[in-house]
């Protein structure tokens, strides 16, 4: 799936619990946020936080044992929700911060992503982790991070069936020292419909 993201690696698991906000357009070409958390393999759970375009949103992710607890903050309204699960398997092998294209899923749960709108861009600040006994920002040099990028080759199929011929990218810039970096939406140049 295409993603632009921040990966910290901390060691090796194959489960995934995660907690964000996506913002879509309708038909209409209005926007439509939400607030979801997700345990995978199981599908994303709409969580009751009113998300805003422009809106600065606070998210936490901490595992002991088979317990998670999520925490989401929306920081310009006030509001926070928080949630307590059990999961066998907890992934403990990074710490991702990311922004990624939408996907569209049919009934027997085979997803593809979907184009990727101008968003414009995406700031994540003071971004942190805790694993195997050391806390620190993402830029601490005791962490291994990896910038991965969302390229046109990701989602190209995607422009050129719906008839643009052209793609986007989705490209994070580089780490501060503060922890804090931005991922850019810019548009590549048309494809070649004939390669």
């Amino acid at each position: 799936m295409g993603t632009a993201r921040r990966r910290l690696y901390l060691g090796g698991s194959g489960a995934l619990e995660q907690i964000g906000t996506d913002a879509n357009c309708t038909s209409a070409n209005t926007p439509v946020c939400a607030a979801w958390y997700e345990l995978l393999p199981a599908p994303p759970v709409p969580l009751k936080l009113a998300v805003k375009p422009g809106d600065t949103i606070s998210a936490a992710v901490t595992v002991s044992g088979q317990t998670v607890f999520m925490r989401l903050r929306n920081l310009t309204r006030g509001t926070v929700v928080n949630k307590k699960l059990r999961m066998a398997t907890p992934d403990l092998s990074s710490a991702e911060w990311i922004a990624e294209a939408p996907s569209a899923c049919n009934g027997s749960g085979r997803c593809s992503p979907l184009p990727l709108a101008d968003f414009g861009s995406v700031d994540f600040l003071k971004a942190a982790a805790t694993g195997a006994g050391h806390s620190g920002l993402i830029a601490d040099p005791a962490w291994s991070a990896t910038a991965i990028s969302l390229d046109g080759s990701n989602a190209g199929s995607f422009a050129r069936r719906a008839g643009s011929g052209t793609t986007a990218s989705a490209v994070p810039t580089a780490l501060t020292t503060s922890g804090s970096f931005t991922v850019n939406w810019q548009q590549n140049p048309p494809a070649s419909l004939n390669g």
